[in-house]
């Protein structure tokens, strides 16, 4: 057998619900923090142990001034990114 795609009707109502009162995204994140709950929140060795990552690179860039190729908005891209995968004998695929 194959796959058939059967039409349905569907019923939808932007305001229908405005009377239900729904928690907002942050309601949740509160009442975890006043039941102790830190399932969804970083602890501090967490984000120090980032910003470790983040400082290395930073400090290797400064370091080591290398030029990035920079490239107009819009375009495809430098033409280091062509020469790169064109040394391989590779190609960007267009968009």
């Amino acid at each position: 057998g194959g796959t058939f795609a059967q039409p349905i009707k569907l019923d939808y109502c932007h305001n229908c619900g405005d009377g239900i009162n729904t928690p907002e995204a942050y309601e949740k994140l509160i009442l975890d923090c006043l039941h102790g709950d830190a399932t969804n929140f970083a602890h501090w060795d967490e984000v120090a142990l980032s910003w470790s990552f983040v400082d290395a690179i930073s400090q290797n860039w400064e370091e080591n001034k290398t030029l990035s190729p920079n490239y107009e908005a819009g375009s495809m891209g430098p033409k280091a990114a062509d020469d790169l995968l064109a040394k391989d004998g590779f190609h960007w695929w267009p968009l």
